[in-house]
Protein backbone atom coordinates (compact mmCIF):
# COMPACT_ATOMS: atom_id res chain seq x y z
CA UNK A 1 0.00 0.00 0.00
CA UNK A 2 2.95 2.45 1.11
CA UNK A 3 6.05 0.95 0.52
CA UNK A 4 8.41 4.01 -0.99
CA UNK A 5 9.69 4.35 2.24
CA UNK A 6 12.62 1.72 4.21
CA UNK A 7 11.49 0.06 7.43
CA UNK A 8 13.62 0.81 10.12
CA UNK A 9 13.93 -1.90 12.94
CA UNK A 10 12.41 -0.74 16.35
CA UNK A 11 15.80 0.34 18.26
CA UNK A 12 16.57 2.31 15.04
CA UNK A 13 13.40 4.63 15.84
CA UNK A 14 14.92 6.59 18.62
CA UNK A 15 16.91 8.64 16.48
CA UNK A 16 13.92 10.35 14.83
CA UNK A 17 13.18 12.29 18.14
CA UNK A 18 17.05 13.64 18.05
CA UNK A 19 16.61 14.17 14.57
CA UNK A 20 13.37 16.30 14.86
CA UNK A 21 14.96 18.26 17.93
CA UNK A 22 18.28 19.05 15.80
CA UNK A 23 15.65 20.51 13.00
CA UNK A 24 14.04 23.14 15.52
CA UNK A 25 16.97 24.20 16.71
CA UNK A 26 18.16 24.90 13.40
CA UNK A 27 15.50 26.92 12.36
CA UNK A 28 14.56 28.38 16.36
CA UNK A 29 10.95 26.27 16.33
CA UNK A 30 9.61 24.69 19.39
CA UNK A 31 7.24 21.78 18.99
CA UNK A 32 4.17 24.21 19.32
CA UNK A 33 5.13 25.72 16.21
CA UNK A 34 5.23 22.95 13.94
CA UNK A 35 1.93 21.85 15.56
CA UNK A 36 0.25 25.12 15.27
CA UNK A 37 1.23 25.03 11.00
CA UNK A 38 -0.42 21.78 11.06
CA UNK A 39 -3.19 22.79 12.97
CA UNK A 40 -3.32 25.90 10.46
CA UNK A 41 -2.75 23.60 7.35
CA UNK A 42 -5.46 21.17 8.49
CA UNK A 43 -8.27 23.68 8.92
CA UNK A 44 -7.49 25.21 5.21
CA UNK A 45 -7.37 22.77 3.64
CA UNK A 46 -10.55 21.30 5.21
CA UNK A 47 -12.45 24.84 4.75
CA UNK A 48 -10.95 24.36 0.89
CA UNK A 49 -13.09 21.50 0.66
CA UNK A 50 -16.39 22.31 2.39
CA UNK A 51 -16.47 25.22 0.50
CA UNK A 52 -16.86 23.18 -2.23
CA UNK A 53 -13.24 23.23 -3.37
CA UNK A 54 -11.56 20.32 -5.46
CA UNK A 55 -7.97 19.15 -6.07
CA UNK A 56 -6.71 16.60 -8.21
CA UNK A 57 -5.56 14.17 -5.93
CA UNK A 58 -8.36 13.73 -3.24
CA UNK A 59 -11.28 11.80 -3.42
CA UNK A 60 -14.79 13.80 -3.89
CA UNK A 61 -17.16 12.83 -1.62
CA UNK A 62 -20.58 14.00 -1.10
CA UNK A 63 -20.76 14.66 2.49
CA UNK A 64 -18.10 16.97 4.13
CA UNK A 65 -14.61 16.58 2.71
CA UNK A 66 -12.45 13.12 2.35
CA UNK A 67 -10.44 12.38 5.28
CA UNK A 68 -6.65 13.05 5.20
CA UNK A 69 -3.15 13.43 6.71
CA UNK A 70 -0.77 16.18 6.99
CA UNK A 71 2.68 16.11 7.96
CA UNK A 72 6.15 17.87 9.07
CA UNK A 73 9.16 16.25 6.99
CA UNK A 74 12.43 16.96 8.09
CA UNK A 75 12.72 19.69 5.78
CA UNK A 76 10.38 21.47 7.34
CA UNK A 77 7.79 21.03 4.54
CA UNK A 78 4.44 20.37 4.83
CA UNK A 79 3.24 17.11 3.19
CA UNK A 80 -0.35 15.67 2.42
CA UNK A 81 -1.11 12.07 2.36
CA UNK A 82 -4.57 11.02 0.82
CA UNK A 83 -6.58 8.13 -0.45
CA UNK A 84 -7.02 6.92 -3.87
CA UNK A 85 -9.15 3.94 -4.98
CA UNK A 86 -7.14 0.96 -6.08
CA UNK A 87 -7.30 0.04 -9.45
CA UNK A 88 -8.96 -3.20 -10.53
CA UNK A 89 -9.32 -3.84 -6.01
CA UNK A 90 -13.09 -2.34 -5.22
CA UNK A 91 -13.01 -1.41 -1.63
CA UNK A 92 -9.23 -1.12 -1.52
CA UNK A 93 -6.57 1.61 -1.49
CA UNK A 94 -3.47 3.07 -2.24
CA UNK A 95 -2.59 6.14 0.10
CA UNK A 96 -0.09 8.66 -1.33
CA UNK A 97 2.52 11.31 0.23
CA UNK A 98 2.78 14.41 -1.66
CA UNK A 99 3.98 17.88 -1.14
CA UNK A 100 1.11 20.86 0.30
CA UNK A 101 -1.24 20.89 -2.60
CA UNK A 102 -3.41 24.02 -1.27
CA UNK A 103 -0.16 26.09 -1.20
CA UNK A 104 0.84 24.66 -4.61
CA UNK A 105 -2.31 25.28 -6.64
CA UNK A 106 -4.30 27.74 -4.48
CA UNK A 107 -3.63 30.50 -7.03
CA UNK A 108 -4.39 28.61 -9.77
CA UNK A 109 -7.65 26.73 -9.16
CA UNK A 110 -10.35 27.29 -11.19
CA UNK A 111 -14.24 26.69 -10.88
CA UNK A 112 -15.35 23.21 -12.19
CA UNK A 113 -18.70 21.56 -11.85
CA UNK A 114 -19.69 18.70 -9.64
CA UNK A 115 -18.12 16.01 -10.19
CA UNK A 116 -19.76 12.84 -12.10
CA UNK A 117 -18.85 10.54 -9.16
CA UNK A 118 -19.04 10.02 -6.27
CA UNK A 119 -16.56 7.97 -3.49
CA UNK A 120 -17.42 6.61 0.35
CA UNK A 121 -15.21 8.57 2.24
CA UNK A 122 -11.50 6.58 2.36
CA UNK A 123 -10.67 5.07 5.38
CA UNK A 124 -8.68 6.91 7.88
CA UNK A 125 -7.28 4.00 9.40
CA UNK A 126 -5.19 3.23 5.95
CA UNK A 127 -4.00 6.89 6.73
CA UNK A 128 -2.83 6.41 9.58
CA UNK A 129 -0.97 2.96 8.88
CA UNK A 130 0.78 4.77 5.42
CA UNK A 131 1.84 7.46 8.01
CA UNK A 132 2.58 5.24 10.74
CA UNK A 133 5.00 3.70 8.18
CA UNK A 134 6.37 6.94 7.23
CA UNK A 135 7.29 8.16 11.26
CA UNK A 136 9.17 5.50 11.45
CA UNK A 137 11.26 5.34 8.53
CA UNK A 138 12.14 8.47 9.43
CA UNK A 139 9.95 10.81 6.75
CA UNK A 140 7.80 13.15 9.13
CA UNK A 141 8.53 14.36 12.88
CA UNK A 142 5.20 15.82 13.53
CA UNK A 143 1.40 14.43 12.25
CA UNK A 144 -2.17 15.34 11.47
CA UNK A 145 -5.49 13.23 10.75
CA UNK A 146 -8.08 14.97 9.64
CA UNK A 147 -12.07 14.30 9.48
CA UNK A 148 -15.24 15.17 10.35
CA UNK A 149 -16.80 14.00 13.98
CA UNK A 150 -18.95 16.16 16.41
CA UNK A 151 -17.27 17.95 19.58
CA UNK A 152 -17.35 15.90 22.43
CA UNK A 153 -17.25 18.98 24.77
CA UNK A 154 -20.11 20.51 23.83
CA UNK A 155 -23.02 18.98 25.06
CA UNK A 156 -25.77 21.14 23.69
CA UNK A 157 -25.05 20.70 20.53
CA UNK A 158 -23.68 17.42 20.13
CA UNK A 159 -25.17 17.10 16.77
CA UNK A 160 -23.20 20.30 15.28
CA UNK A 161 -20.28 19.10 12.64
CA UNK A 162 -17.26 19.32 13.50
CA UNK A 163 -13.79 19.33 11.87
CA UNK A 164 -11.19 16.68 13.92
CA UNK A 165 -7.59 17.17 13.82
CA UNK A 166 -5.66 14.52 15.55
CA UNK A 167 -2.73 15.99 16.13
CA UNK A 168 0.87 14.34 17.19
CA UNK A 169 4.32 15.45 17.24
CA UNK A 170 7.33 12.85 17.72
CA UNK A 171 8.69 14.71 20.62
CA UNK A 172 5.41 15.25 23.10
CA UNK A 173 2.00 14.23 23.96
CA UNK A 174 -1.10 13.79 20.91
CA UNK A 175 -3.91 16.58 21.28
CA UNK A 176 -7.13 16.57 19.20
CA UNK A 177 -8.64 19.56 18.06
CA UNK A 178 -12.40 20.33 17.53
CA UNK A 179 -13.48 23.28 15.20
CA UNK A 180 -17.27 23.57 15.02
CA UNK A 181 -18.45 24.62 11.58
CA UNK A 182 -21.62 25.69 9.59
CA UNK A 183 -21.76 26.32 5.43
CA UNK A 184 -23.97 28.43 3.96
CA UNK A 185 -24.31 28.55 0.10
CA UNK A 186 -20.54 27.41 0.00
CA UNK A 187 -19.63 29.55 2.77
CA UNK A 188 -17.87 28.10 5.71
CA UNK A 189 -18.58 30.25 9.32
CA UNK A 190 -16.02 28.87 12.09
CA UNK A 191 -17.76 28.24 15.38
CA UNK A 192 -15.84 26.88 18.69
CA UNK A 193 -12.18 25.68 18.53
CA UNK A 194 -11.76 23.47 21.45
CA UNK A 195 -9.16 20.87 22.38
CA UNK A 196 -8.72 17.73 24.46
CA UNK A 197 -6.04 14.54 25.71
CA UNK A 198 -5.35 12.61 22.16
CA UNK A 199 -4.42 9.21 21.43
CA UNK A 200 -1.24 8.37 19.21
CA UNK A 201 -1.78 6.91 16.30
CA UNK A 202 0.81 7.84 14.01
CA UNK A 203 3.76 7.93 16.78
CA UNK A 204 2.24 4.58 18.69
CA UNK A 205 5.39 3.20 18.65
CA UNK A 206 7.45 5.43 19.40
CA UNK A 207 6.35 7.62 22.40
CA UNK A 208 7.34 10.48 22.96
CA UNK A 209 10.67 11.44 22.92
CA UNK A 210 12.90 12.99 25.52
CA UNK A 211 16.69 14.01 24.62
CA UNK A 212 17.78 16.47 22.26
CA UNK A 213 20.89 16.45 20.72
CA UNK A 214 21.09 19.24 17.96
CA UNK A 215 24.80 19.16 15.64
CA UNK A 216 26.29 21.87 14.21
CA UNK A 217 24.29 23.33 11.40
CA UNK A 218 26.43 23.58 8.11
CA UNK A 219 28.04 26.23 6.66
CA UNK A 220 27.12 27.24 2.99
CA UNK A 221 30.44 26.19 1.62
CA UNK A 222 29.70 22.85 2.79
CA UNK A 223 26.30 22.87 1.49
CA UNK A 224 27.31 23.69 -1.60
CA UNK A 225 30.30 21.18 -1.86
CA UNK A 226 27.20 18.63 -0.95
CA UNK A 227 25.01 19.98 -3.62
CA UNK A 228 27.76 17.77 -6.75
CA UNK A 229 26.70 14.90 -5.08
CA UNK A 230 22.92 12.83 -6.23
CA UNK A 231 23.10 11.26 -2.59
CA UNK A 232 23.21 14.27 -0.91
CA UNK A 233 21.76 16.85 -3.39
CA UNK A 234 18.07 16.80 -2.17
CA UNK A 235 19.32 17.43 2.11
CA UNK A 236 21.44 19.95 0.69
CA UNK A 237 18.62 21.68 -1.14
CA UNK A 238 16.42 21.69 1.73
CA UNK A 239 19.31 23.22 4.24
CA UNK A 240 20.16 25.94 1.86
CA UNK A 241 16.28 27.22 1.06
CA UNK A 242 16.66 27.14 5.43
CA UNK A 243 19.18 29.80 5.23
CA UNK A 244 17.40 31.96 3.17
CA UNK A 245 19.28 34.96 2.17
CA UNK A 246 22.58 33.55 3.41
CA UNK A 247 22.43 30.72 0.43
CA UNK A 248 22.93 33.83 -1.99
CA UNK A 249 26.68 32.21 -2.91
CA UNK A 250 24.69 28.71 -4.46
CA UNK A 251 22.74 30.53 -6.98
CA UNK A 252 24.87 30.14 -9.30
CA UNK A 253 25.14 26.49 -9.01
CA UNK A 254 21.14 26.39 -8.17
CA UNK A 255 20.76 28.09 -12.23
CA UNK A 256 23.08 24.85 -13.39
CA UNK A 257 20.54 22.71 -11.85
CA UNK A 258 17.49 24.03 -12.99
CA UNK A 259 18.74 22.18 -16.71
CA UNK A 260 18.33 18.72 -14.97
CA UNK A 261 15.88 16.58 -16.43
CA UNK A 262 14.76 15.40 -12.49
CA UNK A 263 11.80 17.07 -12.24
CA UNK A 264 11.46 16.09 -8.32
CA UNK A 265 15.11 17.95 -7.96
CA UNK A 266 14.01 20.99 -10.05
CA UNK A 267 10.87 21.77 -8.24
CA UNK A 268 13.61 21.28 -5.20
CA UNK A 269 15.83 23.68 -6.86
CA UNK A 270 12.70 26.35 -7.31
CA UNK A 271 11.72 25.99 -4.28
CA UNK A 272 15.06 26.88 -2.61
CA UNK A 273 15.47 29.87 -4.91
CA UNK A 274 11.92 31.08 -3.91
CA UNK A 275 13.29 30.49 -0.04
CA UNK A 276 16.57 32.38 -1.14
CA UNK A 277 14.04 35.31 -2.59
CA UNK A 278 15.09 38.59 -3.88
CA UNK A 279 19.02 38.55 -4.01
CA UNK A 280 18.29 35.64 -6.67
CA UNK A 281 17.87 38.15 -9.52
CA UNK A 282 20.35 36.23 -11.22
CA UNK A 283 17.98 33.55 -11.42
CA UNK A 284 15.16 35.25 -13.75
CA UNK A 285 15.50 34.80 -16.77
CA UNK A 286 15.57 30.87 -16.86
CA UNK A 287 12.27 31.12 -14.07
CA UNK A 288 10.84 32.96 -16.70
CA UNK A 289 12.23 30.47 -19.23
CA UNK A 290 10.46 27.66 -16.68
CA UNK A 291 7.54 29.26 -15.84
CA UNK A 292 5.89 28.56 -19.65
CA UNK A 293 7.40 25.34 -19.11
CA UNK A 294 5.13 21.89 -20.23
CA UNK A 295 5.43 20.38 -16.78
CA UNK A 296 2.99 21.55 -14.55
CA UNK A 297 4.68 21.46 -10.93
CA UNK A 298 7.63 22.85 -12.46
CA UNK A 299 5.63 25.49 -13.95
CA UNK A 300 3.72 26.26 -11.24
CA UNK A 301 6.67 26.40 -8.98
CA UNK A 302 8.89 28.76 -11.33
CA UNK A 303 6.09 31.08 -11.40
CA UNK A 304 5.84 31.04 -7.58
CA UNK A 305 9.62 31.93 -7.29
CA UNK A 306 9.12 35.16 -9.50
CA UNK A 307 6.57 36.04 -7.28
CA UNK A 308 8.90 36.53 -4.81
CA UNK A 309 11.86 37.25 -6.79
CA UNK A 310 10.80 39.42 -9.28
CA UNK A 311 6.95 40.65 -9.23
CA UNK A 312 7.56 42.39 -12.38
CA UNK A 313 8.44 39.49 -14.06
CA UNK A 314 5.33 36.99 -12.74
CA UNK A 315 2.96 39.72 -13.55
CA UNK A 316 2.92 38.15 -17.31
CA UNK A 317 2.15 34.62 -16.42
CA UNK A 318 -1.18 36.17 -14.17
CA UNK A 319 -3.89 34.60 -15.95
CA UNK A 320 -1.89 32.00 -17.70
CA UNK A 321 -2.64 28.49 -17.42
Amino acid sequence: MFGWFRRKSRDRLAPLAAASAERRVSRSRTCEDDTNALLDHALRLATFFLEGGQLPTFLSVREGFPPFGAGINPSGEVVDFHCLPRPGSPGAFNVFCIADQLALLADFKQEESSPQHWHKPPPMEAIAQAMNQCATAGGIHAAALVDGAADPSDQQRAAAPAIRVRLEHVETGPVTWYLQYLVTDRKLTRGALSHVRGQSLVFAELGPARKEDPRPVPDIASLQALLQSEATRLDALSALARRGGEALPAVPRLIELLRDEDQLLVVKVLKTLEAIGPAAKEAEPVLVELASDQDYLIRLRARAALKVISPAAATRFKDAK
